[in-house]
């Protein structure tokens, strides 16, 4: 019988069973040729992945050798994140919490301040990407807001900043007195 390698992965280190988290890679029971084995993280992703660990063992047809197993590691795909455009849910608002729309790509989490440089930001106001809709508090004060985003992804690549532009309204300056000639149900 030909000696053969069994690989298997797993994703995530921090599950509790990791018994039942481990995956057959693809090319598992192949015949051993030469004395190195080349393989390859990017046939299983297409994209960022954190905390890989894979495991090998041989079997010669009779006996399966103990496993050997290397990681964790991670697998950066080389794509930068990508953040083409943003934009206000409205172009204009009397309240200062707003929605903003991003289609970020490649990307984990997303920052937004209303500094060019992000120069008021810290690292715990990145927020993780989830869908389009991402809430915002206008910073105080009426008039033309400019917002700043940029997105990055699981080892810190940045895309470029990108910008919307809204106006923050005043609310109507409107006074209701108790002597009305309205009738209830008239306004």
């Amino acid at each position: 019988d030909q000696l053969r390698y069994e690989l298997q992965y797993f994703e995530d280190r921090n599950r509790e069973d990791q018994h039942q988290g481990w995956q057959p890679i693809p090319e598992a029971w192949r015949p051993v040729s030469g004395e190195s084995l080349i393989w390859s993280v990017r046939n299983l992703y297409n994209q960022d992945q954190a905390n890989i660990m894979i495991r090998i063992r041989a079997y010669d047809g009779h006996n399966y050798s103990e496993w050997v197993t290397a990681g964790p590691f991670n697998y950066d795909d080389g794509r930068p994140p990508q953040l083409d455009s943003v934009r206000f849910e409205h172009t204009s608002s009397y309240t200062a919490n707003v929605n903003l729309l991003a289609w970020p790509q490649d990307a984990k989490y997303l920052l937004i301040s209303e500094t060019p440089d992000f120069s008021d930001k810290v690292e715990a106001d990145w927020q993780p990407v989830s869908g389009n809709y991402y809430p915002y508090v206008l910073s105080s004060g009426f008039g033309e807001k400019t917002v700043y985003v940029k997105v990055r992804d699981l080892f810190g690549n940045e895309s470029a900043v990108v910008s919307a532009t809204m106006f923050y309204l005043a609310p109507p300056d409107i006074t209701i007195t108790t002597d009305t000639t309205l009738n209830q149900g008239e306004i």
